[in-house]
Formats: structure tokens, C-alpha cells, sequence
């Protein structure tokens, strides 16, 4: 009998972790095909359609104006930027590990990325200048950035493992923090509202990074604590006020209340935040005790599959993530997961727009026009000037003269290239 339940037992398990594989495997595909997607699709959005004014497009007008872009440019495209992905994430550490070689490694990445950015020149740009080649180099940019997101994301996952309120206090912090900030900049006539929300969407995660390490660093300074807890006591200041003066209960302005109101709550809520934190901590470190060895036995497991113990920093911050949305017991983790994964999902998007069009906008003064000379439905004919064009099902998706999105469904249509020089060939 006990060979039979240790049989059966055995069996249980190992159909078990082929479940759990599934399920992760599953995730794993859904989360980068999804953001993959987004991403290149975006710089491409960005490089033909976006128009000569900086965040003038939404990412949902993108979404929902859907293009047809063929699967050999997806393709293409989508390799490219795995390239650059792995040789940046790649390059750094052996840089960081051989010492010796640092010299000898260097130049070899700094030649591979020389020639995979001239290889993105040649297929993007008609004409391969100096210029030309110098633009694609944001694409670097945008990936190092990326790279530098994932790390973010990681150390917001540890910190919102072992100190979820304090995750949520920086989360806090930084969006009442960005909109003072907009507000001074907005009176001060410096930066438009509209582009500077623009700027804190593409950079919320950099911010909440820094913001993150400064909280972590500081946190059990009393000083800073009397600092960290400003969000909460603003916020049910804030609500209390308008609810007063809503109500005339007291004869003060708004800011003469908001002002009262603040001094009085601040430091009771100092006192609760505190004691709600200890309380946290306290079960988060039960529950990690009990948790180490199954850890130990994973991480077994982990070595014999892996000796050499080799995952890339994205496999590291899928698992992360999944481990922290999976985990039911903890639903303060679910929520910064959820705040994180919404700031990846729209700043990544918008930076790769942002990338595409900084790009043609350097590139634009070499490329070719071309006129598009149609019969539309009520049998006049028609022409208009655009740089780029996609046909689908009879459907024409033009980028204009001035790079803005323009569909078409002609009856019949003939294309010519127009030189520089404005005449047709």
C-alpha cells in the first residue's frame, strides 16, 4: 500500500508541476507577445503615421485605428529589436565579469552594435548618411531604457513583497509630487500641461525607480517617515476639506481648511501608517518563514535543471510577476503589480512612438515622395501626395506629405515617385 500511495503521490506532483508549467508558460506568452506587440507596433505607427507634432496621437486612437501591417515587417522589425535586446543585455555582463578583457569585449560589442544599427539604417532609410545612421541609435536608447525598466520593475516587485505600504506611500508620493510639479511649471509658463503629461507618462517608471530607492534608503529614518506619510494625510485632507466646506460647517477658505486639517490628521496618520506597516511586515516575514524550504527545494531543482544558474533578467521579472499575481494570500503585492504592469503597458508603447517618430523626423528631409493618382467611388479621379502606403483588401492606408494618416478606397489607383526635386518619374 505505501508503495502505491507513494506511486500515486508522485504522479500527483509531477502532473502538478507540468500544470504549473502550463499556466506560467501561458502567462510567459501572453505578456511579451502582448507588449512585444505593442511595442513594435508603435515604432512603426511612429516612423509613418504620427505626423511632424510631438504626442499629438493617444495610445488608444493607435489601438483602435488599427493598421495592416504585413507580417515580413512585423517580423523584421520584431528581430531587430530582439538583437538589440539581447547584445545590451548580454554585453554587460561580461563586461561587469571579465575583468581582464574588459578592452576586448567592449570593442566587440561596440562593432556588433555598429553593424546591426548601419543593417536598421539600410532597411528603415533611402539614404544611408551619417545623419541617418546617428538617428537609429535612439533605438539603443529606447532599449536601454527598456533594459533599465525591467530592473525597475524587479526591485518594485522585492519591494512590494516585503514592504507593500511602502510601496504604495512612494506610488503615492510620486503622483501628487509630478502633478505639483506640473502645476509650478504650468504657472510658470515654462512646459504646456499637455506635454508634460505626456513626458510623466513615458518616464513614470524611471521615476517611481528613483523614487523607490530613495523610500528603501531612508525609510527608517524618523525624519523621513514624518515625510513618507504626506501622501495619505493630504489625500483624506483633501476629502475631508470639500466635504466641510461642501457643508458650511466651517467658516474658513479652502486652503485655511485644508491647511487645519492636515496639521491636526498628520500625525495620527503617521502613527497608524506605522503601526498598519509593523503589522504587514510582521506576516510578511511569518509567511516568508515558512516559505524557505520550499525555496531551498526549488532552488535545488532550479541548479540540477540549470548548473550553471544562467536567466536572463526578462525570464526573472515574467517569474516575479507571476509568482506575485499568483500568490492569493497577498493582495497589497496584486495591486503594486497592477499599478506597475499598467505603467509598463502604456509608457513602453508611447516611448516606442516617441522613438519612431524622433527618428523620421531627423530622416524625413531624405526621403521620397510619392503621388497616388486614384478614382474614388463616385468615379472622379483624384490625387494626393504621401510618403509611405499600406494596401489591404482595396483599402489604401496613406502617410500624407505631412506624415498624418489618411485611408482611402479607390475604384482604381496608379502610384509614381516624385524626385526631390518635385517632378513625377
Amino acid at each position: 500500500m505505501s508503495f502505491i500511495n507513494s506511486f500515486f503521490e508522485k504522479k500527483f506532483e509531477h502532473a502538478q508541476s507540468i500544470f504549473f508549467d502550463i499556466r506560467f508558460l501561458f502567462f510567459s506568452f501572453t505578456l511579451i507577445s502582448s507588449l512585444g506587440f505593442l511595442i513594435i507596433y508603435s515604432f512603426l505607427y511612429g516612423y509613418y503615421f504620427s505626423g511632424n507634432e510631438i504626442f499629438q496621437i493617444s495610445n488608444f486612437n493607435i489601438i483602435s485605428n488599427l493598421l495592416p501591417f504585413s507580417i515580413q515587417t512585423l517580423t523584421i522589425t520584431s528581430i531587430f529589436f530582439i538583437c538589440i535586446y539581447y547584445i545590451i543585455s548580454s554585453s554587460i555582463p561580461l563586461i561587469i565579469k571579465n575583468k581582464e578583457k574588459k578592452g576586448a569585449v567592449f570593442i566587440s560589442s561596440a562593432l556588433i552594435v555598429f553593424l546591426l544599427n548601419l543593417s536598421i539604417t539600410t532597411f528603415f532609410a533611402n539614404e544611408i548618411k551619417f545623419t541617418s545612421i546617428l538617428s537609429f541609435s535612439l533605438i539603443w536608447i529606447f532599449m536601454v531604457f527598456t533594459i533599465g525598466s525591467i530592473i525597475g520593475f524587479l526591485y518594485a516587485i522585492n519591494i512590494a513583497e516585503k514592504h507593500p505600504v511602502l510601496m504604495i506611500s512612494a506610488t503615492m508620493f510620486q503622483f501628487l509630487l509630478l502633478a505639483f510639479i506640473g502645476k509650478v511649471l504650468s504657472i510658470m509658463k515654462i512646459l504646456e500641461e499637455r506635454v508634460y503629461l505626456e513626458f510623466t507618462t513615458v518616464l513614470f517608471i524611471p521615476c517611481l525607480f528613483i523614487t523607490l530607492l530613495i523610500f528603501r534608503h531612508y525609510h527608517s529614518k524618523k525624519w523621513f517617515n514624518f515625510i513618507s506619510c504626506l501622501p495619505f494625510s493630504i489625500i483624506i485632507s483633501m476629502l475631508l476639506s470639500l466635504w466641510l466646506e461642501g457643508n458650511n460647517i466651517l467658516s474658513l477658505s479652502k486652503k485655511e481648511i485644508f491647511i487645519v486639517i492636515v496639521s491636526i490628521l498628520h500625525f495620527a496618520i503617521l502613527k497608524m501608517v506605522k503601526y498598519v506597516q509593523k503589522k504587514i511586515e510582521e506576516k510578511v516575514e511569518s509567511g516568508a518563514g515558512e516559505k524557505v524550504e520550499e525555496e531551498k527545494e526549488e532552488k535545488q531543482e532550479e541548479i540540477k535543471d540549470n548548473p550553471a544558474g544562467n536567466k536572463s533578467i526578462l525570464y526573472i521579472a515574467i517569474s516575479k510577476c507571476y509568482s506575485a499575481l499568483a500568490n492569493k494570500a497577498n493582495n497589497v503585492v496584486k495591486l503594486g503589480m497592477g499599478v506597475i504592469l499598467l505603467g509598463v503597458f502604456v509608457s513602453l508603447p508611447r516611448l516606442s512612438l516617441l522613438c519612431g517618430q524622433s527618428i523620421r523626423m531627423i530622416n524625413q528631409d531624405y526621403e521620397r515622395q510619392i503621388e497616388f493618382i486614384y478614382v474614388n467611388q463616385s468615379g472622379k479621379e483624384s490625387n494626393l501626395i504621401g510618403n509611405y502606403y499600406i494596401e489591404n483588401n482595396s483599402t489604401l492606408y496613406i502617410s500624407n506629405k505631412d506624415w498624418d494618416l489618411e485611408v482611402i478606397k479607390p475604384v482604381n489607383y496608379h502610384i509614381k515617385p516624385i524626385d526631390k526635386k518635385g517632378k513625377q518619374n
